[in-house]
């Protein structure tokens, strides 16, 4: 457009001053560069401001009508990613194109299956197995695990958030008002309705919900009881729960909480496998 303005002007200043034979009238180059002119003046001034102000607001109200299912989508792509990386793991022995070739159709299999509304798995197994101690190796290279986990530090019980992997002590300091004792052991109140709430934060939210440990005393309505009661009755995604495989503690566990339709993992390897 500049050139063009130049050689318009060229072209009246030849054609005013009568240098040579005019090429076009000089009020003709004249109008076609004011009226070029006034265009662009308009659209850079007016046209292009407003409607730059349209697209904002337009965009605006789409950001703000789908944000939550923008929310949603940011929510599973660390799901995605896991489901990609496991799904790597399981060709291992395969090479080149098979490699790929069956890759792509565990992605394909497993992101096109339809899921359950909720799946409920309980990992048993004997005391100091390392239950815990594989949960916290499992969840730590994820990102869509919630819940509490209860790995021993230093001969300490201590609770995890399994998301912000933050430690805060099961037990009671000495001096603790708020307390409540499970055998040998005295516990603290307001520990314990810490971990309560960070396991109600999870619970809607995609993913894993691990509660660690179910037993003796949330079958007397305490510890966690009330809060695996709301889980189970609400949540719409993936819980795991850790039972100690001793007297029955997983039979009891099912009867008290109604539970029927979960998955058993005895073996801590297991856990690496889980999707």
């Amino acid at each position: 457009m500049f050139f063009i303005w130049i050689l318009l002007i060229g072209f009246y200043v030849q054609s005013y001053f009568k240098i040579g034979i005019p090429l076009l009238p000089a009020h003709i180059s004249l109008k076609i560069f004011l009226r070029s002119l006034i265009i662009v003046l308009g659209w850079i001034f007016i046209v292009g401001p407003l409607m730059k102000q349209l697209l904002h607001r337009w965009l605006k109200k789409k950001q703000t009508n789908s944000q939550q299912e923008v929310q949603e989508v940011l929510l599973l792509l660390p799901a995605i990613q896991q489901l990609i990386a496991q799904s790597w793991k399981q060709t291992a022995g395969k090479k080149s194109w098979k490699k790929i070739n069956t890759w792509c159709k565990i992605v394909l299999v497993n992101a096109l299956k339809p899921t359950s509304a909720k799946q409920l798995y309980i990992l048993t197994a004997p005391i100091q197995s390392g239950k815990t101690s594989s949960l916290v190796k499992w969840s730590e290279s994820r990102k869509d695990v919630y819940g509490i986990l209860t790995p021993d530090v230093d001969g300490k019980r201590i609770f995890m958030n399994a998301h912000t992997r933050q430690l805060f002590l099961m037990e009671a300091k000495e001096g603790e008002v708020e307390t409540f004792t499970v055998g040998k052991f005295i516990f603290s109140k307001t520990n314990f309705d810490r971990a309560i709430q960070i396991i109600q934060d999870g619970m809607d939210k995609p993913g894993w919900l691990v509660i660690d440990e179910i037993g003796p005393l949330e079958l007397k309505g305490e510890g966690f009881s009330n809060v695996l009661k709301e889980v189970l009755a609400k949540r719409k995604h993936t819980i795991l729960l850790v039972v100690r495989d001793k007297d029955d503690m997983v039979k009891k566990v099912k009867s008290y909480f109604n539970i029927t339709d979960a998955v058993q993992i005895q073996n801590t390897e297991e856990i690496e496998k889980l999707p």
